[in-house]
C-alpha cells in the first residue's frame, strides 16, 4: 500500500520532496506525492504525512490547537503527522540534524564552541540541537547579527564596534 505525502510550499519542491519524487520513480506504487502551493485542511484527508515550508508553517502556527513541547519551544514546524483523527506538528529538520550529528560525528567535542551560521527557523533548530547535545558555548551568526550563546568574553571586540548585536544565552 502506498503512502500519501503532501507538501505545502509555494514555488519549487523542497529538496526532501524532490528526493521522495526520485525514490517514488525508482519504486512505483511506494509513494503517492502531491505538492500544493497553499494549505487547505480538506487536502489532508487520506494523507499519511504533510510537509510544510517554514513560510507556510509560520502562517499556520498561531491557529494550531496541539503544540508538542519541541514545536512550542522553537515556535516552528515542518511536518505534520496524523494520530487518530488529529494532526500533530513535528520538526523533521530537528530530528534529521540530531540523528546526523549523533551517528556521524562521533568524535564531536562538545567542550569546544559550536558555531552556527543561518537565519530564522533553521538557526533556532540548529541551536536547539546543539543545546540538547550539551554544547556549553554556542555562537549563532545571522545575516544581520551575531548572537553569542556562551560567555561574553568570547565575543570579539569587533562585534561591538560594528552595528552587529551580540546577545548572551548561557546553557
Amino acid at each position: 500500500m502506498s503512502k500519501k505525502i503532501l507538501e505545502f510550499r509555494e514555488g519549487d519542491p523542497s529538496t526532501l520532496f524532490r528526493f521522495l519524487q526520485f525514490a517514488a520513480g525508482k519504486r512505483p506504487g511506494l509513494l503517492e506525492l502531491e505538492q500544493h502551493p497553499a494549505y487547505a485542511e480538506e487536502l489532508l484527508k487520506g494523507a499519511d504525512a504533510a510537509l510544510f515550508s517554514f513560510e507556510q508553517a509560520r502562517a499556520l502556527y498561531p491557529s494550531l490547537q496541539i503544540l508538542p513541547a519541541q514545536v512550542r519551544m522553537l515556535e516552528c514546524f515542518d511536518l505534520s503527522l496524523p494520530e487518530g483523527d488529529k494532526w500533530y506538528p513535528r520538526l523533521l529538520f530537528y530530528e534529521a540534524l540530531r540523528k546526523i550529528l549523533v551517528e556521524e560525528a562521533r568524535d564531536l567535542d562538545i567542550r569546544m564552541p559550536a558555531f552556527i551560521v543561518g537565519e530564522g527557523e533553521c538557526l533556532r533548530i540548529a541551536a536547539a540541537v546543539c543545546t540538547e547535545l550539551g554544547f556549553r558555548e554556542i555562537y549563532l551568526m545571522g545575516e544581520t547579527s551575531l548572537i553569542c550563546i556562551g560567555k561574553p568574553a568570547f565575543c570579539p571586540g569587533e562585534i561591538w564596534e560594528s552595528n552587529l548585536q551580540c546577545w548572551l544565552w548561557k546553557n
